[in-house]
């Protein structure tokens, strides 16, 4: 069944399996110009988002069958709800710890119930804002990059397959941990100074970035415009994303500050993008190799970068691998992991593992200079 389209209005599902509780957020947010939503537990909120176009969901910390973290958790298996923002609410403190623990499991936000109606009026209103604000500057640039020809009125129905697309997921090691020993606003700054520097990576590659979950960094390299070099820019982007960690890593470690340490995780295939929803122009990408690429990350230590075996036997001519290893990995089986140790010495500049020379561009064009179309 397809999801409900049909207005534009910012719609909110509420779970909270306190009525008092749920009708007394109902008040507040019904004078905001939404549409409202209630249900009691997590397990039907997640059947009903599948079903709505929800712009955004308000849930308690703990619902009557599971709790705000397995909820976030079980969004974010899914490619079409893990974007929509989830305002988390507790009747407890919020400790620096509660709130890194929210927003690292993809949440948008933790709220403290308060008995003064106005103070969670001017809140959830402020969140809105911000919200609609955002969604508005991605419906303006979503159509441009998708092949610069996209309609947005015609945005819930596209949809393109890619034969040849890399993807890879970059995760800080331990951040919870992190954040437990730091200052959470030190914390949120830190990263999303790493975040910008990603983002420079990808531009220089083209490659394009799909969203960051809490302190994971998603991308894909073969899109929009497809090509048979996907699998060696995303192994150069997480060799540049590795490097730049690591010398961070190191003048911090010499300040006497905490080290952070970076997994990547990356798969080549196919891949389908779309934008899934007509009001808020959610673009993004699922298929196999996402869920393969997710699922290597998960098998990765401090400081590694694991491939499929694909990838591995498109790029091993120029780039030095060793055998991680046969590993059952959830959904996909007995797989070959391949961990990259960086460019091969006679295609490295000076010495540089993660930076190319003139040979590795003049070996890997040679091998072909036809870009592949888009499939339809």
């Amino acid at each position: 069944m397809g999801k409900n389209l049909t207005s534009d209005r910012f719609r909110i599902l509420i779970v909270d399996g306190n009525p008092i509780s749920q009708t007394f957020i109902c008040r507040i947010l019904c004078e905001l110009d939404v549409i409202l939503h209630m249900t009691d537990t997590g397990t039907e909120a997640i059947e009903q988002s599948l079903l709505y176009d929800y712009s955004m969901i308000i849930c308690d910390l703990q619902m009557p069958d599971i709790d705000g973290f397995e909820f976030l958790n079980r969004l974010n298996e899914n490619s079409t709800m893990q974007t929509i923002p989830v305002i988390v609410m507790t009747s407890g403190i919020i400790s620096d710890q509660l709130f890194t623990e929210v927003i690292a499991s993809g949440g948008y936000d933790i709220i403290q119930k308060t008995k003064s109606a106005e103070v969670l009026k001017a809140k959830f209103n402020a969140i809105i804002r911000l919200i609609k604000s955002r969604t508005k500057n991605l419906s303006a640039l979503r159509p441009t990059i998708e092949h610069g020809k996209l309609k947005p009125e015609k945005a819930n129905s596209v949809i393109r397959n890619y034969t040849n697309a890399s993807v890879f997921f970059a995760d800080f090691v331990d951040f919870t941990g992190i954040s437990k020993k730091s200052d959470i606003e030190a914390v949120v700054r830190k990263l999303a100074n790493y975040f910008d520097q990603f983002d420079e990576i990808s531009r220089d590659l083209n490659i394009e970035k799909i969203k960051t979950i809490g302190d994971c960094y998603m991308a894909v390299a073969g899109m929009p415009t497809q090509n048979k070099y996907s699998a060696f820019e995303v192994l150069l982007a997480a060799l540049r994303i590795r490097k730049y960690v690591k010398t961070i890593a190191d003048e911090e470690a010499a300040n006497g500050n905490q080290k952070w340490h970076i997994k990547i995780g990356i798969a080549t295939g196919f891949i389908t993008s779309g934008i899934l929803k007509s009001n808020n122009y959610k673009y993004d990408v699922w298929g196999n190799s996402v869920n393969l690429a997710s699922r290597i990350e998960g098998q990765a230590i401090k400081d590694e970068i694991l491939v499929c075996e694909q990838t591995y036997l498109r790029t091993h001519s120029l780039f030095e691998f060793e055998l991680y290893g046969i590993i059952n990995l959830r959904g996909f089986g007995n797989a070959s992991l391949y961990r990259l140790i960086g460019i091969r010495s006679d295609y490295a500049d000076f010495g540089d593992r993660a930076i190319p020379n003139q040979h590795f561009y003049d070996n890997l064009y040679r091998e072909s200079q036809e870009y592949l179309e888009p499939s339809d």
